[in-house]
């Protein structure tokens, strides 16, 4: 009879990790806000504050707004 063999090296593989929660744990707990500008969540006038907001502290518009211009 063969036995399979389990490599140790299986309990070394990451688990998965699921942005959102990372995300939402970032905010919780450290009050760091990751948003992407085109979130469907968010309506016209919440994307444009992010867009500024990005804008202002980054010195550079997001790469999709400058093909725009």
């Amino acid at each position: 009879m063969h036995r399979k063999y389990q490599s140790p090296l299986g309990r070394m593989q990451p688990e998965k990790i699921d942005p959102e929660k990372l995300k939402q744990q970032g905010w919780k707990e450290n009050g760091i806000l990751v948003v992407n500008v085109n979130d469907n969540r968010l309506n016209w006038p919440e994307r444009e504050i992010i867009k500024q907001i990005g804008t202002k502290i980054y010195k550079t518009k997001p790469k999709e707004d400058q093909n725009e211009e």
